[in-house]
């Protein structure tokens, strides 16, 4: 049978959905779980369905697909909007999201994944952990903004920012603790120069997503690697693709810096400054390294070694 390709704009009151086989054929559905069986009932078996990630408004259609056995693919907003750019869509409306997102799971599938549900305990940590850097953001852009007032109530507000965080990682603590195999794997990621609490608490959410990502997919995932510049003879900067999640770019980078003032990587620090590279490069590549030496850690169940990577260091 034909596959037909649907394409799902979401938003919190509605999904606007289109077919990519069925031009102009457009439905406006409500974004709620019963409404959403009813359609997805009424798609024919060889459905293939696209959404855009978009906050938590695609979530319950995501779990609905699920359940209903429907293949779905979740997207990278900015992928579809440079996509319909190429297309020379000049409108941004609903309707145009939703046709464009049909459209581009129908020419694209083959490069794509499916959308695969996390285990229950794994999503309530990736969901924690998001919701602290929301948090984080939120306190610097006040902190930005209200930093000159001589006010209790600011002062007040900090506080209360400050509680909600620490309830925060301590829900986190306890989850990453009921599961052994989890908690042994923070412990191994903590001895790594650099690899605080959070960090290692990021990282065993990743491994825990994607428990057969190689090294340098790892590095890809967060958006760490250099994309190339080249055309002809023309050769120019490379600049990292910046793919990923941006915390746990940040949490790495942070990692390195850290990482930096420690005795072993003082040295490579230093090292890689004086062949001329600048502070921003090289901490860049020490947080590869790092991420390097985590996945060794967690693929080989060990812990981290001083000895062996100082040796290793004066190699290279």
């Amino acid at each position: 049978m034909p596959v037909e390709h649907v394409g799902c704009d979401a938003d919190k009151a509605f999904l606007t959905v289109a077919c990519h086989e069925r031009p102009g054929h457009i439905q406006r559905i409500g974004n709620d779980a019963d409404r959403i069986d009813q359609w997805l009932s009424g798609l024919p078996a060889h459905s293939v369905l696209a959404v855009e990630a978009t906050g938590t408004c695609h979530q319950v259609l995501l779990e609905r697909a699920v359940r209903h056995r429907l293949p779905i693919y979740l997207l990278n907003p900015r992928d579809v909007r440079h996509y319909a750019e190429s297309l020379r869509r000049r409108a941004k409306t609903d309707r145009v999201d939703a046709q464009v997102i049909a459209r581009y799971v129908a020419r694209e599938r083959d490069n794509l994944r499916p959308y695969v549900p996390l285990p229950a305990a794994s999503a309530r940590l990736l969901l924690l952990l998001r919701r602290r850097a929301s948090l984080v953001q939120s306190l610097t852009a006040v902190k930005l903004s209200a930093d000159d007032l001589v006010m209790p109530e600011k002062d007040a507000l900090y506080v209360s920012f400050k509680a909600l965080l620490k309830a925060l990682d301590q829900q986190i603590d306890e989850l990453i603790a009921q599961d052994q195999r989890r908690a042994r794997q923070r412990e191994q990621l903590r001895t790594i120069p650099g690899v605080g609490p959070l960090s290692s608490a990021a990282l065993v959410s990743l491994f825990w997503r994607l428990p057969d990502i190689t090294a340098d997919g790892l590095i890809a995932f967060i958006g760490l690697d250099p994309r190339p510049r080249e055309s002809g003879s023309f050769r120019g900067q490379r600049k990292l693709s910046k793919r990923g999640d941006p915390e746990l770019r940040r949490l790495s980078y942070m990692a390195a810096k850290t990482f930096a003032r420690h005795d072993l990587g003082r040295a490579l620090y230093e090292r890689y400054r004086q062949r001329g590279l600048s502070a921003i490069a090289t901490y860049v590549i020490l947080a590869r390294k790092i991420l390097r030496l985590a996945h060794a850690l967690i693929t080989k169940d060990t812990v981290f070694d001083a000895d062996r990577f100082a040796t290793a260091c004066a190699r290279t």
